[in-house]
């Protein structure tokens, strides 16, 4: 009894690990320690997460982009935005302001502003991360992460390459893909009509 209750703790601790990532907290209240004393100097926003305005919000993600220092990022960004698009961290489950989001509409990249995940394609996990079956088209770029020691296929904007969550084998049809998604990597716009012909 005791070994089965020591393997059924040490599958759940995998289980959990291999949700998404390390989670990261955030209060927003308190000073960031990684930033310089005239940055911490600032009072930091009531709000956790903040909008950020891109001109070339537009569903064909061909719009002129350049990529922004790491000081620009750290400025349009919340420091939770901050740590999980630019340093791949994960926000903690049942947190993230997208992960019961039932809108319709088009999930982009915080970061950049491309069009990456469609409403329709959002299903409810049980995660506590915003979770896809499928992701627009070349939108999403993939690499093998083994941050936790096993290989895990991390998923990245595919135009500012910013850390978006990971891609696991175990969600419905028609893919069978789960692509787990860290709300603070999105920014969920209305669809926008396409002209008729």
């Amino acid at each position: 009894m005791r070994l089965y209750s020591l393997v059924l703790a040490l599958i759940c601790g995998l289980l959990a690990a291999l949700g998404c990532q390390r989670a990261v907290a955030e209060d927003p209240t308190k000073p960031n320690p990684k930033l310089s004393p005239s940055e911490a100097a600032q009072p930091a926003p009531a709000q956790a997460l903040k909008t950020v305005e891109h001109p070339h919000h537009d569903h064909s993600g061909q719009g002129p982009w350049r990529e922004p220092s790491t000081e620009e990022y750290r400025q349009k960004l919340s420091a939770l935005q901050f740590e999980v698009l630019r340093k791949a961290g994960t926000e903690r489950a049942f947190t993230g302001r997208y992960w019961d989001e039932t809108k319709d509409g088009i999930y982009h990249c915080l970061g950049c502003g491309l069009p990456l995940f469609d409403s329709t394609t959002k299903f409810k996990s049980g995660t506590g991360w915003p979770s896809f079956y499928d992701t627009l088209p070349e939108r999403v770029a993939t690499r093998t992460d083994y941050k936790l020691f096993i290989p895990r296929t991390e998923l990245l904007c595919a135009r500012c390459s910013s850390h978006l969550g990971h891609v696991f084998d175990d969600g419905p049809r028609p893919t069978g893909k789960r692509y787990c998604i860290n709300s603070a990597a999105l920014e969920l716009l209305p669809r926008v009509p396409t002209p008729s012909p």
